[in-house]
């Protein structure tokens, strides 16, 4: 998987060494409930190698009256993972309206300010539509987290995906979208919801190494038919098409050379003297310029042996001449 390519799951289950082994992004959701102690995170910093990445979830709960202190919580575990990514993910009690992006860009303000080295993200929840969330977040200088299902190309690209597990199938056709969008991104990050990071890291691995073999080979065509491309005598290549105007004065100029050398060869050509010429070789066969085209309707029912009627005599049979020598005998004894 490519440097640029982070995978990982939204909790940690068992050993975090075993984790980092395999993958390469871990993403926490900041309630203290859910996770150890600040002391036992603050090692998994020093134990996670180099490449790996943190991604720090704030609780919907710290955006609603009273969740200061989860609020501050997330600013402290950020801090504490040295985290690359921390992602506000808005309650469905903030609703789209001039009141409810007010509150939200005082939250995204704060973070900048307090997390200078993070990254942000969105998470909208409830009624927010997507081009409105695509506006506010590039306002609050933000990433929109989405689905895999709505996953578009972007220079960096967080997702979330749900786990692949019986219906691993169905979700084939997303997987290769997903692929796509992140050969075309700087960055990216996918999220697995409840396990199975690692089947669909691999997945995604063999996708992307296909789509990059095929890129290979078309890039392969390409180059041979450049190979093919027409070299004039000096060496340049030779770009077809229409003649450029310097190129149309040039072939004007030799058709007129071509013209004038033709024209040398034919100065005493006179076309009156040609019709003379033929006209006396026509001979008997000419018509006279008394011919009248009645005369010749009344000479149809004429005797074929009038002398006016013009005959055309059947061309002779010519035998060819037999080989000398002695006669070979035939069928029945008949000479041939």
């Amino acid at each position: 998987m490519s440097n640029s390519v982070f995978i990982g799951q939204s909790a940690l289950k068992g050993s975090f060494a075993k984790y980092a082994e395999k993958l390469n992004l871990l993403e926490v959701l900041a309630e203290p409930h859910r996770l150890p102690k600040l002391k036992v995170l603050a090692e998994y910093k020093k134990q996670a190698p180099q490449g790996f990445e943190f991604s720090v979830v704030f609780s919907p709960k710290a955006l609603e009256e009273g969740g200061k202190p989860l609020f501050e919580y997330g600013i402290e575990l950020s801090k504490t993972l040295g985290a690359r990514w921390v992602i506000v993910r808005s309650p469905s009690s903030i609703r789209p309206g001039s009141s409810g992006e007010r509150s939200l860009g005082a939250v995204f303000e704060e973070l900048k300010r307090r997390c200078p080295d993070c990254e942000i993200g969105w998470e909208p929840r409830g009624l927010w539509q997507g081009s409105a969330r695509l506006r506010l977040a590039a306002q609050w200088g933000a990433h929109l987290v989405c689905d895999v299902h709505d996953v578009a190309p972007s220079p960096v690209v967080y997702v979330r995906l749900l786990r692949v597990g019986v219906g691993a199938r169905s979700n084939s056709r997303l997987l290769e979208k997903l692929a796509l969008t992140l050969l075309q991104a700087e960055r990216g990050y996918v999220v697995v919801d409840g396990g199975g990071a690692l089947a669909i890291r691999q997945e995604l691995e063999e996708i992307l190494r296909e789509a990059a073999e095929t890129d290979d080979d078309e890039l392969d065509d390409d180059d041979a038919e450049l190979g093919d491309v027409e070299l004039d005598d000096a060496g340049d290549e030779y770009v077809g098409g229409e003649l450029g105007e310097d190129d149309e004065e040039l072939s004007e100029d030799e058709d007129d050379e071509e013209d004038e050398e033709d024209g040398e060869d034919d100065e005493d050509f006179d076309l009156d003297s040609v019709d003379d010429e033929d006209d006396e070789g026509l001979g008997e066969a000419d018509l006279d310029d008394d011919f009248d085209a009645d005369e010749l309707d009344d000479e149809d029912g004429a005797d074929d042996s009038d002398e006016g009627t013009p005959r055309v005599t059947p061309a002779k049979r010519v035998r060819r001449p037999r080989a000398s020598g002695p006669r070979k005998p035939g069928r029945k004894g008949r000479l041939q």
